[in-house]
């Protein structure tokens, strides 16, 4: 076999050992391109997706300051003021309007609770917790609301009697709730669809409203008037 046969023999594999390599090379290459592509769109994506979270739940400088100093909070009877129970438990759903009503107070960093009366036969004789859940069964038990669902977590706090004594328009429940809202400052408002219970509350020093009716609708304190009410109020308490 001469020179030229033995190259034709080698150099073809080479070539092709070459075009391998070559081809080999671009793949390996265009791979490599498309994982860090990827790897940048979920980085990219991540930091964007921080950042909108961030937006939508840093609260702005008056909400911040509204949470950190809560101008009022806010105490309602809980039939026939948050709930419609002119019908019992049977057809128990929410007053018109008051679920935005009770959203907006917090948005504007009122605290909100609940005072109310149960029967003494309600959950176990003294203990809160059993009296609580019983009436909150009860009330999902008969609830109509396809809206919206009931939940007493959704209120700072909830008083009811352990004991018959303990009624409103008793005065414990409402000295009760003051305990809760004046450490901190806070101004006392009810709402309550009972005279003799608002007076009671009125006597005690809060800043009571009777809440009025137009066939199903209730009429609670303007939202928007609450802050200068409630500095009123304040500054004739302090006189």
């Amino acid at each position: 076999m001469n020179c030229f046969e033995r190259f034709s023999k080698v150099e073809p594999c080479r070539a092709q050992k070459k075009v391998c390599s070559l081809l080999a090379l671009r793949y390996f290459t265009a791979m490599a391109h498309k994982i860090l592509t990827s790897v940048l769109v979920v980085l990219l994506t991540q930091s964007l997706w921080a950042s909108t979270s961030t937006i939508k739940s840093a609260p702005t400088e008056s909400q911040q300051t509204s949470q950190e100093k809560p101008l009022a909070y806010m105490w309602f009877d809980l039939g026939n003021v948050i709930l419609e129970t002119r019908n019992g438990f049977d057809k128990v759903h929410f007053m018109p309007g008051v679920v935005d009503y009770l959203n907006t107070l917090r948005e504007r960093g009122h605290k909100i609770g609940i005072i109310m009366n149960i029967p003494e036969t309600f959950g176990r004789p003294g203990d809160y917790e059993s009296k609580l859940r019983f009436t909150e069964d009860l009330i999902r038990e008969g609830w109509i609301d396809t809206h919206h669902e009931f939940s007493f977590d959704f209120f700072d706090e909830v008083l009811l009697p352990v004991y018959k004594t303990q009624r409103k328009p008793n005065d414990f429940l409402f000295n009760k709730a003051l305990e809760i809202s004046t450490p901190d400052g806070h101004t006392s408002v009810f709402q309550g669809e009972n005279p003799a219970e608002v007076q009671t509350a009125d006597r005690l020093g809060f800043f009571s409203h009777l809440v009025t009716y137009d066939g199903p609708q209730a009429y609670y304190l303007p939202v928007e008037q609450i802050p200068e009410l409630i500095k009123t109020f304040s500054q004739s308490k302090n006189n």
